[in-house]
């Protein structure tokens, strides 16, 4: 038989047991929408942690690059000539050659 001073210490422990078990915090397993991953501080469609320049909204990963303006549109780590895509652009522009004035009649 249990005495009656034990048997009181006993449930004080299980007691504190039971409420530690119920403040300890659960992971739902889904994101929560003020975490890092889900924050987009230039509102371009892409998280800050997969934007390369999060201040700027014409830069992420799905933004086209732009040949001509000194800065890594595409997040690919490349800048302008050395993209890839403006070299394929360039190689574009030069087989077509530029525009030629059309010929007047009276030129020979």
């Amino acid at each position: 038989m249990i005495r009656p001073a034990a048997r009181g210490r006993w449930r004080w422990a299980l007691a504190v047991g039971a409420l530690a078990a119920c403040a300890a915090p659960q992971d739902s397993g889904t994101p929560d929408k003020n975490t890092v991953q889900d924050v987009d501080l230039d509102d371009d469609g892409t998280p800050s942690q997969r934007d390369c320049d999060d201040a700027d909204n014409s830069t992420s990963p799905a933004a086209p690059e732009l040949c001509a303006d000194g800065v890594d549109n595409d997040c690919d780590g490349l800048i302008d000539a050395d993209d890839p895509d403006c070299a394929a652009a360039q190689s574009a522009s030069a087989k077509t050659g530029p525009s030629s004035p059309s010929r007047s009649a009276n030129s020979e």
